[in-house]
């Protein structure tokens, strides 16, 4: 009996320890547009992904990325352009990484709270 006891703790022991380590090696970015209702949508194309983000369909998007890896994503906005580094080394350290976009740039932030101009838009 008490074999299979340790047996079955070193097996939680162990799975959860997987877990534990899956987890620590991702990083979410969650990223938000501030523009009006009906302007045109932002086409992102990143390193990982590419999707269309507008405003008003919902609260922004967000994905997992290896905090081992450099995101880097390219945007349009109707005639105007912009690249940035989503998830940068520098980050490695936090499991959120949020940014903002809007009119004048893009603004990250780790707390959701204060946030730092990283890029701005060209053309």
């Amino acid at each position: 009996m008490c074999f299979k006891i340790s047996t079955y703790a070193a097996f939680f022991f162990a799975l959860a320890f997987c877990f534990s380590s899956t987890s620590a090696k991702e990083s979410t970015i969650r990223l938000y547009a501030s523009f009006p209702q009906y302007s045109k949508a932002l086409n992102f194309t990143c390193s990982t992904q590419a999707f269309l983000l507008q405003y008003y369909i919902g609260p922004g998007h967000e994905w997992y990325v290896d905090r081992n890896r450099v995101e880097s994503c390219n945007v349009t906005w109707g005639h105007s352009h912009a690249s940035f580094k989503a998830f940068d080394y520098v980050d490695k350290d936090y499991p959120l990484v949020y940014w903002n976009v809007k009119f004048d740039g893009f603004f990250q932030s780790y707390d959701d709270r204060i946030y730092h101009k990283k890029a701005s838009w060209v053309g």
